[in-house]
């Protein structure tokens, strides 16, 4: 049956005390030795449900101090700062406890890292400088000044931080932001419901969203937008992007446009998207050149027309001279005389 009782600072023997809750923590000499006398028989007689709110297996009596001090509050919670954490598992392994200026507070609440925090039933502090908050939320033994905050929430590795119910940060220097989120790659970052990033510095933003294994300096922002190719982005919901350093804003079945982009560089070194106007501009161009182009074809056509005629009028005319030829009078210099033909015969 428990018993009404209060939790107070004993300067004179550098300790917490037991005692009524009634009894005061300072008054006159005769009221100090009333609240002594009333913690030794709250101390042999109290028998309370939460019977190991700070157990220590020193005989110093330090429960708050500058060196190895601890504070362990909760059934199954124990602190001790003389036995190693190693030797304190051997002893009960289903005990809850806490290593040099640890604190635990929570059923069976461990902090065996040192200066690590454990809050909240079964949370496991077990690297140094680390804190788990939350039901069941775990740093674990590799995870040196990393923190889970949340139920279930778990850290695994050197400075990384799971915040959210079952987040999951096992890289170095990893962030997991959010419920069912996993970080598992060095610096990788997730934010949002069962987001995932699994390769080097990548990052995921928004519900589903996922950068694969195989791609690092990936991003996927939007609900189920997946990364799948190193140094790529995928934007918007369902977007995928497949191919190396990409930006992708949809998929083969999910198509959008890009709007509102400025002006872009032309010129032969330029790298620059452009626009529609630019393009209506080029289009313009292209008609014009293709009607002036379609004239010009009219005129070779008719000049190709007109060369043949004036071909048949000249084959016309040489038939024409060849037959004067045929029948002439012609003057003959070698022998100083005209000569006669006719039909192509010399006249006699």
């Amino acid at each position: 049956m428990n018993r009404i009782f209060r939790v107070l600072w004993n300067a004179a023997t550098g300790t917490f005390v037991v005692t009524s809750e009634t009894a005061k923590s300072r008054g006159k000499k005769s009221g100090r030795r009333k609240l002594a006398v009333s913690a030794l028989i709250s101390l042999s007689s109290i028998m309370v449900s939460a019977d190991a709110l700070a157990n220590a297996g020193n005989d110093t009596g330090k429960g708050i101090g500058t060196e190895n001090g601890w504070i362990a509050i909760g059934e199954g919670a124990e602190a001790d700062s003389t036995i190693t954490t190693k030797e304190k598992v051997a002893e009960d392994p289903s005990k809850g406890y806490v290593a040099g200026a640890g604190i635990a507070i929570g059923y069976y609440s461990k902090a065996s890292g040192a200066s690590s925090t454990a809050l909240g039933g079964y949370s496991l502090a077990e690297s140094i400088g680390s804190v788990a908050l939350g039901a069941g939320a775990h740093t674990t033994s590799t995870a040196k000044y990393s923190m889970a905050v949340g139920t279930n929430a778990v850290a695994s590795n050197l400075y990384a931080i799971a915040l959210g119910t079952n987040a999951n940060a096992s890289g170095k220097n990893s962030i997991a932001l959010g419920r069912d989120t996993v970080s598992s790659a060095e610096r990788s970052l997730t934010v949002g419901l069962g987001a995932n990033a699994a390769s080097l510095d990548s990052m995921a933003f928004g519900y589903n969203t996922s950068v694969t294994s195989d791609a690092a300096n990936g991003i996927a922002f939007g609900s189920g937008a997946v990364t799948s190719a190193k140094n790529s982005v995928a934007i918007g919901s369902n977007s995928t992007a497949t191919e190396e350093n990409v930006v992708s804003v949809g998929s083969d079945a999910l198509k959008r446009k890009i709007v509102n982009v400025g002006n872009g560089a032309i010129s032969e070194s330029s790298t620059d998207a452009v626009n529609g106007s630019q393009l209506f501009a080029t289009n313009a161009n292209v008609t014009q050149n293709t009607t002036d182009i379609a004239a010009n074809t009219d005129s070779i056509n008719q000049n190709t027309t007109d060369i043949a005629t004036n071909t048949t009028n000249i084959n016309s005319l040489s038939d024409s001279v060849t037959t004067l030829t045929d029948d002439a009078l012609l003057w003959d210099a070698a022998s100083g005389a005209f000569s006669a033909k006719h039909n192509g015969s010399d006249s006699k």
